[in-house]
């Protein structure tokens, strides 16, 4: 097996990339951002170095980062250019529909409730990418193959039907590098645990 599929810290680092990119996300995160860029670099995604050699020099422009961010996805006329739950993309008419409602049941199958005071529904990219590190956990600590067949499942069934278009919205309207290689590197580490996945679950 490969060093994707095994790394949770990976998929956790890569959840990180899709909150609002304000000072204490920098502070706290700030090593999550470098292992996220450095997989990146090391992945020869174009790009990735770059932006990784400015965040460790500081010289990363946060303010037009944050702007990008909330044009991407949060508000932009006349709407957001990047949705990043999965039912924008799969014919939902409401935020919390039936894409939300089906991936919630996915995850109750095994045993990850989520907390009701979350304000991010189900099919939303920062609860999908916990889930996958959540099990790729489980399965380091148990051994038990069920979870990278969850994995396998989830991924297949479930974030192939949305995440291209959601990524490629991504590289077509960021306004900055920052967030095209973001998008680029997150695409190379799930189809490259896609591709691990299919060798073992």
């Amino acid at each position: 097996m490969t060093p994707v599929e095994l790394n949770a810290n990976l998929f956790w680092s890569a959840r990180e990339m899709f909150k609002f990119p304000d000072k204490q996300i920098l502070t706290d995160y700030k090593y999550d951002l470098q292992a996220f860029l450095q997989w990146g670099a090391n992945s020869r995604i174009i790009g990735a170095e770059e932006i990784l050699n400015l965040l460790r020099e500081g010289q990363l422009d946060w303010e037009e980062i944050q702007i990008d961010y909330t044009s991407l996805f949060i508000n932009s006329f006349p709407q957001a250019k990047a949705h990043a739950f999965a039912g924008w993309y799969l014919g939902d008419k409401e935020y919390y529909g039936a894409q939300e409602a089906i991936t919630r049941e996915f995850y109750n199958n095994y045993g990850v409730i989520l907390d009701e005071n979350t304000n991010l529904p189900a099919d939303h990219i920062l609860v999908q990418t916990d889930f996958i590190a959540m099990m790729i956990e489980e399965y380091v600590d148990k051994g038990d193959i069920k979870y990278l067949e969850a994995i396998s499942e989830f991924c297949n069934q479930h974030m192939k039907l949305w995440l291209e278009p959601f990524l490629y919205a991504c590289e077509l309207h960021a306004q900055t590098q920052y967030y095209r290689v973001i998008a680029a590197v997150f695409r190379e580490m799930f189809n490259q645990l896609v591709i691990d996945l299919g060798e073992v679950a």
